[in-house]
């Protein structure tokens, strides 16, 4: 899983000029109310917004959503199912990572793969990872410095005006410098040419946009351990 992750700052005119989108606009939507920001290093954990890239009614946009995907099927605030040995509601929390292989079969994924597509844009992200018997903490940053766009899926609860947008990253089979570390997953690495066609899923077949997700940007990482 993506423990968290840092937020490489991309603003809408650097993404006009960039000519990935091929658009002469985009929206910047401002962070909601009551909203956790990211940290002062641009840093976001699971239930912190962040910037996500997506193509909505009125265009592309920048909107700020919760990392820690919220179903619009549930009935409340939170993501919960009845635990069978206690009979009681718990909450559901993985659902900031949806691994590649379980798009078209988990509940939370099926009904916004090849629908509700973001992307969002990194420096870096962090695991948790056994060392000497315990658990380190370790950042993973492209050996490049280049920043890197992840595939995400969105969705938006809503109960009556109160809503909340929120978004998971799409994770696959680790890099090999990242395995060698001792972790087992990746956040998906889109390549730039394929950037708009993932955010365009409805002129897409899924077999199309599983090879746009296969077709990755090979990136090497560097990794450093704290503590």
């Amino acid at each position: 899983m993506c423990f968290s992750a840092m937020i490489a700052k991309v603003t809408g005119q650097e993404l006009i000029k960039s000519d990935l989108l091929d658009i002469k606009s985009i929206k910047t939507i401002g962070y909601p109310e009551n909203s956790k920001e990211p940290e002062e290093d641009n840093r976001f954990y699971p239930k912190t917004w962040a910037p996500l890239l997506v193509r909505g009614r009125e265009g592309f946009q920048l909107r700020p959503m919760r990392y820690q995907l919220l179903p619009s099927f549930c009935k409340e605030d939170k993501y919960t199912r009845v635990n069978p040995k206690t009979g009681r509601n718990v909450e559901i929390k993985n659902t900031f990572n949806a691994r590649i292989d379980s798009l078209e079969e988990r509940k939370a994924w099926q009904p916004l793969f090849g629908k509700r597509h973001g992307a969002i844009c990194l420096q870096s992200f962090y695991e948790w990872v056994d060392r000497n018997g315990s658990k380190a903490l370790i950042e993973f940053r492209p050996d490049n410095k280049e920043n890197f766009w992840v595939a995400c899926l969105w969705d938006r609860w809503q109960k009556g005006e109160e809503y909340i947008d929120s978004f998971a990253m799409i994770t696959d089979e680790p890099n090999p410098e990242v395995l060698e570390k001792g972790h087992d997953r990746t956040p998906l690495i889109l390549k730039e040419e394929h950037l708009k066609d993932w955010l365009e899923p409805e002129v897409e077949t899924k077999s199309e946009l599983y090879e746009l997700l296969g077709d990755k940007k090979p990136v090497f990482f560097e990794g450093t351990f704290f503590g």
